[in-house]
């Protein structure tokens, strides 16, 4: 086991270490595309093709299964050059996957996994599109922004809600004693007229007068509230804060748009290289030997290699979305996957007047177990998605494969799912995937099982919640 660890570090150390630094230009044929924009763009457009269910999956995402009670957690690292380096950890959700290494051993069903994801351009037709009317639109209104930012700033810097308080508190003090001086003068007016139509009159302008003076008394009563607060100490530099970050809130939500929004095409391609191991823990069975030795608990440590070419393809136009991965998988593993699993039923007598007995179940494996053997698996992954311009609403997963092994017939599997993204207003980016699927196992039935195709199948539920990107440090 020490020796595979070692074997596989060495070899994606080397694989990792031995690419040149290029730029993404050079590497992807995308010639105008800088590395902080390129990281942007795969965080809004993977978020979408993250999934526990894809062999090559790209980007920082946490997977829980419900066939198999499994966690998964992945990380990604985008490097300059537009290269990206995965690595990946399952075990079973009840034991966790915090407990990896035991003294340089696997801990039980545990599996780590590291890829190196290479962007090629291998028909000279890779493109990130852009929709040039919508980035200058949202550019003008960085600008816009910033502008007004400016303009804002400037104000506080003058205090010039102190003086428009102040200029207001003034306007409406004079506005009081023209009042107070009008009331005053129609008061008299009031006593001394004899007539009673014109007193009816004179009333009516005193009703008015006072109105407007209790609503001028209630404005200047506000706008002392207001000067109060703006005089306490620190207001301004608050204030200011606040404008600051309005200003870099409303700038981050246009950049997302950038990237969103301005972009109406992509057509990539990528090669993925990477190795892992992968330990399980069972219980063998063999009715062969004497009852104390017929149930035997064992582990293995599988070493893989893997290789494929993926693709990658959307359009704001069409939301037709295509994801697939072509690849092959080598292990050096043992044959459990093709021995039968079996359930042994242990009986113990409480008493036996009345009689009464209880009994504990184990799940084993029987047949010829063999280990440190050749494994080929071959595989297509392809997901197509469905929605409207605004958004993907769910994709059509579809993943055949077939596994060669030493000393034994092609066994091959057939999966079909739905996957359901679903997004953040802001961005459009992927909070959760969501797939549900139902996988035929051994189509041909080269194992020999007495259940039907249709009763060969595995049905479950996988969800993955996408994270973004790491980007290296400078």
């Amino acid at each position: 086991m020490k020796t595979k660890s070692i074997l596989l570090i060495w070899l994606i150390l080397t694989v990792s270490q031995g690419i040149t630094a290029q730029t993404i230009a050079d590497q992807t044929g995308l010639d105008s595309i800088g590395h902080s924009e390129f990281k942007k763009i795969l965080n809004l457009q993977f978020s979408k093709i993250i999934t526990g269910n894809s062999f090559q999956s790209i980007g920082n995402f946490a997977a829980i299964s419900t066939t198999d009670e499994s966690l998964k957690l992945g990380g990604s690292i985008l490097r300059k050059n537009g290269s990206i380096l995965t690595i990946e950890a399952s075990g079973g959700a009840t034991e966790g996957v915090s407990g990896f290494l035991t003294d340089g051993e696997l801990n039980k069903n545990v599996a780590g996994k590291i890829t190196y994801h290479l962007l090629i351009n291998p028909f000279s037709n890779n493109s990130i599109k852009r929709n040039s009317f919508e980035r200058d639109k949202i550019r003008n209104e960085l600008i816009k922004i910033e502008n007004e930012y400016k303009k804002d700033s400037l104000d506080i810097i003058f205090r010039k809600d102190s003086l428009d308080v102040i200029y207001a508190l003034e306007k409406n003090l004079n506005k009081k004693k023209q009042l107070d001086t009008s009331i005053k003068k129609d008061s008299v007016k009031y006593i001394n007229e004899k007539d009673v139509n014109k007193k009816g009159e004179i009333k009516l302008k005193l009703d008015s007068l006072n109105y407007a003076r209790a609503i001028n008394k209630f404005e200047i009563e506000k706008l002392n509230k207001k000067l109060d607060k703006i005089n306490v100490e620190g207001y301004f530099e608050e204030e200011e804060e606040k404008l600051l970050q309005k200003k870099e809130k409303d700038i981050e939500a246009n950049r997302k748009k950038i990237y969103s929004q301005s972009i109406s095409g992509i057509n990539i391609y990528w090669l993925s290289f990477g190795g892992g191991v992968k330990n399980n823990e069972f219980k063998y069975f063999n009715k062969d030997v004497d009852f104390e030795n017929q149930i035997k608990k064992d582990s293995y440590t599988t070493l893989k290699l893997s290789a494929s070419i993926s693709h990658y393809k959307w359009t704001n136009y069409k939301k037709s979305d295509i994801y697939w991965s072509l690849g092959l998988n080598y292990a050096l593993g043992d044959n459990l996957n093709s021995l039968t699993s079996v359930t042994v039923k242990d009986f113990e007598t409480i008493s036996e007047e009345p009689s009464r007995e209880s009994f504990t179940t184990q799940n084993v494996f029987t047949g010829d177990y063999k280990e440190d053997i050749s494994q080929l698996l071959l595989y297509f992954d392809y997901y197509r998605y469905y929605g409207n311009k605004e958004r993907s609403y769910f994709a059509l997963h579809i993943n055949p494969k077939i596994l060669f092994q030493e000393e034994s017939k092609p066994v091959s599997s057939l999966l079909f799912g739905i996957l359901v993204p679903f997004k953040k207003v802001k961005d459009q980016s992927s909070i959760v995937n969501i797939e549900v699927f139902y996988k035929l196992n051994d189509i041909f039935n080269n194992l020999e099982s007495e259940k039907s195709l249709l009763n060969r199948n595995t049905i479950g539920l996988l969800a993955s919640f996408p994270i973004n990107f790491n980007e290296p440090k400078k």
